[in-house]
């Protein structure tokens, strides 16, 4: 211990006796010194070690949210032309039962059946794209609000 350390008030000599505080009266205080410098330089490595894995982190799930956007913006064209083709396929079974044409109904009919197919598929992967991308932004906010983390025990300052 650095016999310029005070507990409660007194340095740490005055309570020795014996091989501490021969101990005490001979100690170094260019020892002292330098693992002074020794643990700060430790703190700052594991500090800027600390930094660089929040970062990364960040890194990966901005990585993260930009291919859900890009997923999402794809399912919701999916869903858009999905949407058009059924619009058309109903216009054109609208168009056969107008003009009267019996031998054309069951044909536009199951068109406008596999179009209504293709548009729920459509409709739940885009559903599912949307999840996931509300989910990244989620993560990502909370990654982004996180206090910094605590090491485990009380930070001390060993210099007066």
């Amino acid at each position: 211990a650095d016999p310029r350390m005070e507990a409660q008030g007194e340095a740490p000599i005055i309570n020795a006796s014996g091989e501490a505080k021969e101990a005490l009266e001979k100690w170094d205080i260019a020892e002292t010194e330098k693992l002074l410098v020794k643990y700060h330089q430790q703190r700052e490595m594991l500090q800027k070690a600390e930094s660089e894995k929040g970062k990364q982190q960040l890194k990966a799930l901005e990585s993260e949210l930009a291919k859900a956007e890009k997923n999402d913006e794809a399912a919701q064209a999916v869903l858009k032309k999905a949407r058009c083709s059924m619009e058309q396929r109903i216009t054109e079974y609208d168009l056969v039962v107008r003009d009267g044409k019996n031998e054309l109904q069951e044909t536009a009919l199951s068109y406008v059946k596999d179009a209504e197919r293709d548009l729920a598929e459509a409709k739940e992967k885009a559903d599912l794209a949307r999840e996931a991308l509300l989910a990244a932004k989620g993560a990502l906010r909370e990654e982004q609000e996180k206090p910094a983390q605590q090491r485990p025990g009380i930070d001390v300052d060993y210099e007066d």
